[in-house]
């Protein structure tokens, strides 16, 4: 019925919204390229949705985004905290209520694109990156424990 992609943008604040709008263009530049239309809506998550709001991912953008065939999630403000200190991570809420583990970052050269790296192998780049979930901001997020070296 509808053959547009639907993708939900968040892209959070500060240097956010200027990547998130960079990518939108190229996302955008893909109409003539695929078969499928993109359909955009942005959303707002973050420190300032937390300032605003008082919550960095609110229920209703949630579930708004759950609908979407996708999520573009920017960067946040790292200098704007909760009351209690602790960092505002839409992030942790959006891949605890997806049950997601991993961030998977696919990284392929584009024969039609200069590539700036040096060497004569640099087209050759197909990388799939994994980071998975458990670690650093992630780990102790329920009693904001301090992580630092085990003694």
């Amino acid at each position: 019925s509808n053959d547009a992609f639907r993708i939900a943008v968040l892209p959070g604040d500060g240097i956010g919204v200027k990547v998130m709008d960079a990518c939108l263009v190229v996302w955008r530049s893909w109409k003539e390229t695929i078969a499928f239309a993109l359909a955009t809506e942005t959303l707002p998550a973050g420190a300032i949705s937390y300032q605003a709001f008082g919550s960095d991912l609110p229920e209703e953008i949630l579930q708004k985004s759950d609908e979407d065939d996708a999520i573009l999630f920017g960067l946040q403000l790292p200098e704007i905290r909760k009351d209690d200190g602790t960092q505002i991570a839409p992030q942790i809420v959006l891949r605890e209520h997806l049950d997601l583990f991993a961030g998977v970052r696919p990284i392929l050269a584009n024969p039609d694109v200069l590539v700036l790296l040096a060497g004569l192998r640099n087209k050759d780049i197909d990388l799939v990156i994994m980071r998975e979930f458990t670690e650093g901001l992630f780990r102790g997020r329920e009693n904001h424990e301090i992580i630092g070296d085990a003694e």
